[in-house]
């Protein structure tokens, strides 16, 4: 099966949203996420982010985003190392599984 010939042509030049409509939206969304918060512990729901990544990927800025404004009491970060040879064999969520709030 041959590949796709590529355009030599430009691509669609992206749209720019300026600094002010993307700090609004930011702050927005910021306040959208401590809502999230707040139910999930009104409601004694659990949320789980997994961010996997190279290195120098953008994951550090990610999760500072994430975390900003969220209550540092509640929230918790967990950076795991590269994984082992016997992890590497394993399903693939129970890397992650110690590090998981217990079931009250």
């Amino acid at each position: 099966m041959s590949k796709p010939a590529q355009s030599s042509e430009p691509s669609e030049p992206v749209a720019r949203t300026s600094k002010q409509v993307y700090k609004q939206t930011l702050r927005g969304l910021q306040g959208e996420r401590v809502k999230l918060q707040r139910h999930s512990i009104e409601s004694d729901d659990k949320i789980l982010i997994i961010l996997e990544g190279r290195d120098a990927a953008g994951k550090d800025g990610v999760i500072k985003r994430i975390v900003r404004h969220l209550s540092p009491r509640e929230t918790r970060v967990v950076a795991l190392g590269k994984p082992s040879r016997r992890e590497r064999k394993t399903w693939y969520f129970q890397r992650f599984v110690p590090h998981l709030p217990a079931a009250h």
